[in-house]
């Protein structure tokens, strides 16, 4: 953890201070990805119980549709690139 560094700590040793901070950096992120996943799974699940799923379902569905939307815009990433590559070289012939 980053307050555990004085500023003697710091003038000795910077690069480690630098580690330290960006490891505390992705300690954060990571954490608050965590937070996000488990907001959308309980906002998942109360719609999936709303609509008469089983809650002991809930969790798999979530998972199986997250997985289909990632697979759908990976597609639509490589449809776009595909396309401005297509109109790239068209433009140069």
């Amino acid at each position: 953890m980053l307050e555990n560094w004085s500023s003697r700590d710091v003038q000795a040793d910077p690069e480690g201070f630098r580690k330290a901070q960006q490891l505390e950096r992705e300690r954060i992120e990571d954490e608050a990805r965590k937070q996000r996943e488990a907001d959308d799974l309980e906002r998942f699940t109360q719609e999936f119980v709303a609509e008469g799923g089983d809650p002991r379902d809930a969790e798999s569905e979530w998972r199986r549709t997250r997985t289909e939307r990632a697979s759908e815009r990976a597609a639509e990433k490589s449809q776009a690139a595909m396309s401005a590559m297509i109109r790239t070289r068209m433009r140069q012939a």
